[in-house]
């Protein structure tokens, strides 16, 4: 039985594919139907003769498989079905006579008229009720149907530019438009961040003509404008001259989602034969208020998505720094180049930002990693003890030691011994450090014996070694022999871009081990987290989320769940549509109630926080984090 693949719309359009056995379709270039589109998979789908029926297989693509706007995995095709792939449809046929050039309109009336109902539906409504002679109730039925199925669809693609792209092939099928545009914006008062404008068929038009006049009008009175005739209408006669763009009839309709606008439907039509009809603007408004949702909730997936494999990749390095940002992959790239040496690591950083885990990081891709890692923290030791806890000691070698004790570094041998704090040594621990570094032997405490060792060093610290040296405090020649390899580890307030990334990373770790299904973060939340200065850098912020998921009853973290010191950090927007504008109220009153109290008490900060119900510890923290000593001191003087 002769079967044929007639495209209708998309970039293939005109064009019929015979199917014999099996007819493949996706991105790559071996298939029968090559869609030469990234938002179609490699190997997007198959269609198969059995030798009875002929069946389509949707190859687990990411944008999935629609025969008539129902997404599927396999389907039994029968004569006159749709398909839709990622912007591009297709007829199936079983009909000898169908036409060899679906294109031509007369040849495409005649084609739809052998089809199934539910293929001719995909004509325009107002063509269908005009030539059935059907009355309004039943066009708006049937309109309404379209745009419900057409929901199934669109929230159904997960990709953002596919979505897109169906959203406009099919917004062009149901209305008399020539070119349809959506524009995404990230700021209402800024351009738009996207534009995608496709022509009938489905071809992308890479410079789209716009009205600006038409755009602010939406944007800013929030409703859809008509502009039948751009040549008679009066509003926009003192604007730019749309028919200088060859614009003959215009509407724009904004898409909604959650309450606000992110973006707009354009469509426009150039021909003098045809304008676009209040019906349209109907239409067009009942498609934007399906597409909005589900743009954002496909750009809401698509964040996620490359979050996860930001998150994935840095698994991949072996690491359990998370991160993207220049800073951070300097750091992935030193760790890679250090680890397959054995030479002695010196990592810098503020308390917080991850130095134990670039230390850990080094050891798991070097030659040791199946070797001990052993950790020891050189400033939570008195100078006996530590002396002790590093080189271990032998049996009387003072009173309580009644056994011999192996220390950290036999503990480590033929590992890597992370050191951190080091700059914390005291001077007696410093000059046996050296002599480990030097020769790769030591004395236990007591021991007469020494005993050679095969262990890699990787040190750390917060402090500036180099004033440490200067002040003699530390060893130069210790300095020296540790700094052979510096890595810093940057501050988190320095790569705030990675404050999301690292703040959903905690989110899921949490949510694990708490049981409790909190889906990301609300923006207020994201806000405060972003404006926070984090002097405790990335230790802070875990605390902060692992608190929040405990204590939060939100399926999203909300300010209200953050610790306090966070919630008082200045936010940079202020306006009254900011989500915001509560806590930046709060933060408000809070500074005006401060210099108020500390003013009444010409200074004395103690007198200011017994005004104010707090310590004065707190207090002190306030001025500090509303950057209010320098106005407090202007009004003091």
């Amino acid at each position: 039985m002769p079967a044929k693949l007639i495209a209708i719309a998309g970039p293939m359009t005109n064009r019929t594919f015979d199917i014999d056995a099996e007819l493949s379709i996706g991105r790559e270039s071996g298939n029968s139907v090559c869609l030469g589109t990234r938002a179609a998979s490699r190997w997007h789908c198959l269609i198969r003769h059995d030798g009875h029926h002929f069946t389509i297989a949707d190859l687990q693509s990411r944008n999935g498989t629609f025969v008539n706007d129902v997404p599927i995995t396999d389907h039994t095709l029968a004569h006159g079905d749709r398909i839709a792939i990622t912007g591009s449809v297709f007829v199936f046929s079983l009909d000898d006579s169908a036409p060899q050039h679906p294109a031509e309109a007369t040849a495409l009336e005649e084609f739809e008229e052998g089809l199934s109902t539910v293929t001719v539906a995909r004509r325009n409504p107002l063509q269908i009720a005009a030539k059935e002679g059907t009355d309004d109730l039943l066009r708006q039925a049937g309109l309404l149907e379209r745009i419900i199925r057409m929901n199934g669809v669109l929230t159904a693609i997960r990709d953002p530019d596919a979505l897109r792209r169906e959203l406009l092939t099919r917004l062009l099928d149901l209305t008399r438009a020539d070119t349809a545009a959506v524009l995404l914006f990230d700021d209402l008062e800024k351009p738009p961040s996207s534009i995608l404008g496709l022509e009938r068929g489905g071809v992308h038009v890479r410079t789209i003509q716009l009205s600006r006049t038409i755009i602010r009008r939406v944007l800013h009175e929030r409703i859809g404008v008509l502009i039948t005739n751009v040549r008679q209408d009066r509003t926009v006669a003192d604007s730019e001259t749309l028919a200088d763009i060859g614009s003959r009839s215009v509407l724009a309709v904004p898409l909604h989602s959650r309450d606000r606008i992110s973006g707009i439907l354009y469509l426009d039509v150039r021909r003098s034969d045809r304008q676009l009809t209040e019906a349209d603007l109907e239409i067009t408004t009942a498609v934007a208020a399906v597409g909005g949702l589900a743009l954002d909730n496909a750009v809401h997936f698509d964040r996620l998505r490359r979050q996860a494999e930001a998150l994935q990749q840095s698994m991949e390095r072996d690491i359990n720094i998370v991160g993207t940002t220049p800073a951070m992959e300097a750091v992935y790239k030193q760790i890679g180049k250090v680890a397959a040496s054995d030479a002695t690591v010196l990592v810098f950083g503020e308390s917080g930002t991850g130095k134990e885990l670039a230390a850990h990081a080094i050891h798991r891709r070097s030659a040791r990693a199946d070797k001990p890692f052993v950790a020891l923290n050189c400033a939570t030791f008195a100078e006996n003890l530590l002396e002790s806890e590093l080189f271990g000691h032998e049996k009387g070698a003072f009173t309580g030691a009644v056994a011999a004790k192996r220390g950290q570094l036999e503990m480590a041998d033929g590992g890597t011994l992370f050191l951190d704090e080091v700059g914390e040594l005291p001077a007696s621990v410093q000059a046996k450090l050296l002599r480990v570094l030097q020769e790769r032997e030591f004395l236990r405490v007591g021991g007469t014996r020494p005993i050679r060792i095969n262990v890699r060093i990787v040190a750390a610290t917060n402090r500036d070694l180099r004033a440490a040296v200067a002040a003699g405090s530390f060893r130069e020649d210790l300095w020296y022999r540790l700094n052979v390899i510096p890595i810093t580890m940057p501050p988190l307030r320095e790569r705030r871009q990675d404050i999301g990334l690292l703040a959903n990373y905690f989110i899921a770790k949490f949510s694990r081990t708490c049981s409790r299904a909190v889906t990301g973060l609300s923006s207020p939340a994201r806000n405060l987290l972003v404006n926070y200065t984090w002097p405790g850098n990335v230790r802070e912020l875990e605390n902060a989320i692992e608190r929040a998921v405990v204590l939060g009853e939100d399926d999203e973290i909300q300010p209200y769940d953050l610790p306090e010191a966070v919630r008082e950090a200045v936010v940079t927007s202020q306006s009254p549509d900011d989500a915001g504008a509560y806590e930046a109220a709060l933060n408000d009153l809070k500074q005006r109630l401060i210099v108020e109290a500390v003013q009444a008490a010409k200074g004395n900060y103690a007198e200011a926080a017994r005004r104010l119900g707090v310590h004065v510890t707190y207090l002190h923290r306030l001025v500090k984090n509303f950057n209010l000593k320098p106005t407090l001191e202007k009004l003091l003087t």
